[in-house]
């Protein structure tokens, strides 16, 4: 590439650099001042801890405030729940909120007309027939359980019922309901969220009229909450909760404190809807109370605080920001495509002039399908470009071990580098939240180490060099891998070739099954023992698969490279570049703090180093007990290193 590419680029590439660093401090100045955390529990839950322990309800909630619960989330009475509760269903029992309900929900039933002077067994018998048909209705609070709660010093969470609720008037009633308990948080009830027949712009414009707050749970999927949060403009809590089947099945109060923890400081998570345990220790009252308190102690050791939380602002990059992202990017996919296909002049510079072009267009005028692309190809370049920069050296290096170290760090800043500018595009309320997902990230895992595959394997081969030695390095590089790739295929591939890539697929297979937030094949009990260890030992854990295989493999390739060696060690970079993919994919999951992200990168980089050279120390010890050094003058013994079975040209 000549001296002015190689500014125009790089100037491009700095300005990327400068707009993506931009942002990140903008997403920062927003994620860290946001520490306060509400603890809330559930009014049934706590009824019960009284009933069990034989201590009054509101001891029980003063001693749960005592320990860090914040706030009690209070479920609306359901129609079924009400008649069941009266001595006889006559509507004349009916608390006077329930009637008021009653009376908007169900405008032209028999149970809301003025039956003082009326025939109370058909009313009766229309209210028991209701129940019946409507069990799920809701019908209004409690409201000396409300009290109750808010005389304990605590705040209430609404619990709304959204079955039947049908109609703008009795969805703006349910919430008139919420508002009168003096609730600031509506977490929904059930399945779906309020409105979801076809309400769900009423339902946010009754939420904010009312200051109300949309309480979003997070892995219990509701039916309409993703359209909700976007008529909301995404004003919102994330909340995280346990199942009541995992309650029931395999849950712990340690493994609870894990799950809420790492919710809090790892996915934005602002509301813990703590599940109380009925079955552990002696003393349910005793073991919840210690149980909380161990939450809430974990929660400020990791620096928050407990109290009425607030909401995220939206940190949306300007459209200059975005112009000069889409440069940055655009620039490294030109880059890497005129290093492989060696453009010509006037090809390259319209290329240039169609980058800028396109950068600017698209930075005033695209939408969100603009920065998703440009998100994915900042994602599919950076974690293979540092590999395919790498060049194989022409003798072995004097230390070996501290050029492999030092490449390993430059491949990976550039990684960082991507990684910033990929996240940057899309830092939009949306995906800080996690209800936007970082498009193609299957193709950003897989595309990255199939290129490196490709061109590792092909510079490996003969055919590739003396195809450079004939063509010579002013002509593109494509037409060497076109040569080395061709011998490559053609080689004839021996049993344990064939398992070994058959191990390959599998692997990266595996991995790419298992990313994601809910993968279908999970991590064993003994992974999610040592994932929990460190958490616990470095407060944000490193991915597994960069500290146990990516960067170590990486580390041992290069260590290998530039001793001389070529035999294998186009697999060991293609394995090295998992880490790669893996470290920039830590930063499309946008839900997770910036903080959070960086912190487990570096994690990931300095202990896949330190496993990468223990790994080169046991394969040195290996090496010298097959291989011993033969007792030779100093020069014909470095040429006889050099000439160890690395010089077999084979796969």
């Amino acid at each position: 590439m000549s001296p002015l590419k190689r500014r125009a680029l790089l100037l491009l590439l700095a300005l990327g650099a400068l707009c993506a660093v931009i942002v990140a401090f903008q997403r920062l100045r927003v994620e860290r001042p946001n520490r306060t955390v509400a603890l809330a529990v559930d009014y049934a839950e706590v009824q019960n801890l009284a009933e069990l322990s034989g201590v009054a309800l509101p001891e029980v909630l003063q001693k749960l405030r005592q320990v860090g619960v914040t706030h009690v989330a209070l479920t609306e009475w359901s129609l079924e729940e009400m008649v069941r509760s009266l001595p006889y269903p006559t509507p004349r029992l009916l608390p006077d909120n329930v009637a008021w309900q009653l009376k908007h929900k169900l405008p032209n039933s028999r149970i809301t007309s003025d039956y003082a002077g009326g025939d109370l067994i058909r009313i009766a018998s229309a209210l028991a027939a209701t129940a019946a048909r409507m069990p799920k209705l809701g019908v209004g609070y409690d409201y000396e359980a409300a009290a109750s709660i808010r005389d304990a010093g605590l705040q209430v969470i609404a619990r709304p019922r959204p079955d039947y609720t049908v109609t703008a008037q009795a969805l703006g009633v349910s919430l008139d309901g919420a508002k009168a308990i003096q609730a600031k948080i509506v977490i929904f009830n059930g399945t779906q969220v309020l409105g979801n027949g076809g309400l769900l712009a009423q339902t946010a414009s009754a939420l904010d009229s009312r200051g109300l707050t949309y309480g979003y749970v997070e892995l219990i999927p509701q039916e309409g909450e993703s359209e909700l949060a976007r008529h909301l403009g995404y004003r919102l809590l994330r909340v995280h909760s346990i199942s009541e089947t995992e309650m029931a099945e395999k849950m712990t109060p340690g493994t609870a404190l894990d799950r809420y923890s790492l919710a809090v400081r790892e996915r934005k998570v602002r509301v813990c809807y703590v599940r109380l345990f009925f079955d552990q220790g002696e003393s349910p009252l005793t073991t919840n109370l210690e149980y909380v308190a161990a939450l809430a102690e974990r929660l400020r050791g990791d620096g928050f605080t407990l109290g009425e939380p607030v909401l995220y602002s939206a940190p949306t990059p300007h459209r200059s920001l975005r112009i000069g992202l889409y440069l940055g990017i655009g620039a490294a996919l030109l880059w890497l495509v005129q290093s492989l296909l060696g453009l010509s002049v006037p090809w390259f510079w319209g290329l240039f002039l169609l980058l800028v072009v396109d950068a600017l267009v698209e930075g005033f005028l695209g939408g969100r399908f603009s920065r998703d692309l440009a998100a994915l190809t900042a994602g599919v370049v950076f974690p293979a470009w540092g590999l395919l920069a790498l060049r194989p050296p022409e003798r072995p290096a004097a230390r070996p071990v501290r050029r492999a170290v030092g490449t390993f760090v430059a491949i990976s800043g550039l990684t960082l580098l991507g990684a910033l500018l990929a996240a940057a595009p899309v830092t939009t309320q949306p995906y800080l939240l996690g209800l936007a997902q970082f498009r193609g990230v299957k193709l950003q895992q897989v595309l990255p180490l199939l290129l490196v595959l490709a061109v590792t394997l092909a510079r490996s081969m003969p055919r590739y060099r003396e195809a450079r030695l004939e063509l010579g390095e002013h002509r593109a590089e494509i037409w060497s891998l076109r040569e080395g790739l061709a011998e490559a295929l053609g080689l004839a591939v021996r049993y344990w070739q064939a398992l070994l890539i058959m191990f390959g697929l599998a692997t990266v297979a595996l991995l790419l099954i298992r990313s994601g937030n809910e993968p279908p094949i999970g991590a064993s009990g003994l992974e999610r023992q040592f994932r929990a260890f460190l958490d616990h030992l470095l407060w944000v854990r490193p991915r597994t698969k960069e500290i146990f295989f990516g960067h170590p493999l990486l580390v041992l390739s290069l260590i290998l490279l530039f001793r001389g060696s070529r035999r294998g060690v186009w697999l060991g970079l293609t394995a090295g570049a998992v880490g790669q993919v893996s470290l920039l994919n830590t930063f499309c999951h946008l839900h997770t703090p910036l903080a959070v992200a960086l912190v487990r990168a570096f994690h990931g980089l300095w202990i896949g180093l330190l496993v990468g050279l223990v790994l080169w120390a046991i394969v040195s010890a290996v090496e010298r007990r097959l291989y011993p050094a033969p007792s030779a003058p100093q020069e014909e013994q470095e040429e006889e290193d050099w000439d160890w079975p690395d010089r077999q040209e084979s796969l």
